[in-house]
């Protein structure tokens, strides 16, 4: 309860220098006081300084984001094309049959947030010593997003309001739709973190791969500095990047190119995906992208990235690699992004080879650091492989063919043309060598999970202009012409995970080539 407390009020000192920074207050003295320290927008009063034009845009903002609060409601182009394509005709019931699928495919496809909560009631009496430490981490580490992610949103709720005519602006009005109020968003979102969290903690009770790292009491990300630093950055993220969603709802459309022009990119690359500052080209990106993302899926995305994971230890289990810490196994990771997730890859394979690949030096320095800090963190004597970065395009990596063991892309697919996708699978398919493994994991496609079918769409209209096309966009399919055959599928929440193995042949076939 008093760590509650302490992270609340830390949390309204945030919103207030967030406000004083934007000229919100009329004097960098001023903060915000929650009556009878409770922290609801509804019982928050203010200077008696403060502009008259904020008092107004409180009011409106209370009665736009209280009331209702997330995603759009169903299109009826979606209610339509759903009903014409029935079940059989989405591509996730339609794949299945190629995949070797987990029992977590049927389970997420009919999720149950009580048999999952039974699940973790379980976990706790008969792996305590595990399980315990385990949720505690994730619990807290969920709580505190919640409450980031709450005023993120009512921040740029109110400023949208703040700068509309009359204070009735529509910053807001995009997240309109589905479920009526923030608190039963954050039921539905509990109800998907309790079960990712039951599945990664099975995964890792069964020995799949390790308890994530980064868990330990003495970790950074627990230091009160560094907790303050990405929170500030993330509100002030959250502002800038609702507002610009709302700007785009108000005027059909709005600027999303990046301030960097290059030849070398490819043109959807010169596009601010999510309406994030600088898109992916600045250490201001690179810096805020990690808490943004866990913030918006409050905490869970690690553990959903995870899954890639168990193709990867079920291919080494059947080739008699799963000791000496992935000793002369090479991996690449295409789109590497920041490196996080790597981190945890790596720290089931100590002594493997990385190769992270991406096309932003801010991402890739990033990546370098977040390594940096795992291998001091861990003990550079237990980590005893090297890592490489590479500045290039996931389509063109450069990277030798028949070389990688194992090769994997996350959280990519989504965010390119079909042209692209199909690209990238082939890349991945090239470089990696015969009888590789090979992993993409994404977000979840149209039947995959049934109830997000009729909404799922609307992620588009949060500036990913290529992802209509991709929640029905067979997937495998492209690794499949360029030389792979299906092998294992599994579902995490939203993410899901589609392997292959390199074909023998594919290879022989290659041999006379030249690479890209």
């Amino acid at each position: 309860r008093d760590a509650s407390c302490r992270m609340y009020a830390t949390s309204v000192r945030h919103l207030s220098r967030c406000a004083q920074q934007i000229g919100l207050l009329s004097s960098p003295g001023h903060t915000f006081a929650p009556q009878g320290g409770r922290g609801a927008l509804a019982t928050m009063r203010f200077p008696s300084r403060v502009a008259p034009r904020f008092r107004t845009a409180v009011s409106a903002t209370r009665e736009q984001v209280l009331p209702a609060v997330v995603n759009e409601a169903p299109t009826t182009e979606a209610r339509d094309f759903l009903a014409e394509a029935g079940e059989e005709g989405l591509i996730g019931p339609r794949e299945n049959e190629r995949y070797m699928c987990s029992a977590s495919v049927a389970r997420w496809s009919n999720h149950n947030v009580d048999q999952s909560a039974s699940i973790i009631s379980e976990q706790l009496r008969s792996a305590p010593d595990e399980a315990v430490p385990y949720y505690a981490y994730h619990g807290f580490r969920s709580g505190t997003l919640a409450t980031q992610g709450a005023i993120g949103v009512l921040l740029a709720a109110l400023l949208a309001n703040l700068s509309s005519s009359g204070g009735q602006g529509s910053g807001a009005g995009f997240l309109n739709g589905i479920v009526p109020t923030i608190g039963e968003r954050f039921r539905v979102l509990g109800s998907e973190c309790v079960g990712a969290f039951a599945d990664d903690f099975d995964s890792i009770r069964q020995g799949k791969y390790r308890a994530p790292w980064d868990m330990s009491l003495t970790h950074r990300q627990l230091r009160p500095s560094f907790i303050a630093d990405k929170s500030s950055k993330f509100l002030r993220e959250a502002a800038s990047t609702l507002g610009r969603r709302g700007k785009a709802g108000e005027l059909g459309a709005v600027d999303t190119s990046t301030w960097l022009k290059s030849p070398l990119f490819p043109s959807y690359y010169g596009d601010t995906h999510h309406f994030q500052t600088d898109g992916w080209l600045s250490k201001g990106s690179a810096d805020v992208y990690e808490i943004s993302t866990e913030t918006l899926f409050l905490g869970r995305q690690d553990s959903m990235q995870r899954s890639t994971l168990l193709p990867i230890h079920s291919w080494r289990k059947q080739a008699g690699v799963l000791k000496n810490e992935g000793k002369g196994l090479k991996v690449a990771e295409l789109a590497c992004g920041t490196g996080r997730f790597s981190t945890f890859v790596r720290d089931n394979m100590r002594a493997a080879d990385f190769s992270l690949v991406d096309m932003s030096p801010f991402y890739l320095e990033a990546a370098r650091e977040n390594h940096e800090y795992y291998r001091s963190f861990t003990g550079r004597s237990k980590v005893t492989g090297d890592v490489e970065y590479l500045l290039a395009p996931a389509e063109k990596t450069g990277l030798p063919s028949d070389s990688f063991d194992i090769v994997y892309c996350v959280y990519t697919f989504h965010e390119l043309p079909e042209a692209a996708r199909k690209a990238v699978a082939e890349e991945m398919v090239r470089i990696a060598r015969p009888g590789g493994v090979i992993v993409m994991t994404d977000s979840g496609q149209l039947g995959d999970r049934p109830e997000y079918d009729s909404t799922m769409g609307n992620f588009y209209y949060f500036n990913e202009p290529f992802y209509d096309t991709f929640i029905q966009d067979d997937l495998g399919a492209y690794f499949e012409a360029a030389g792979a055959k299906a092998y294992e599928k599994h579902v995490r929440s939203v993410t899901k995970s589609i392997s292959f193995i390199k074909n023998e042949k594919a290879a022989e076939e290659e041999a006379d080539g030249v690479d890209v």
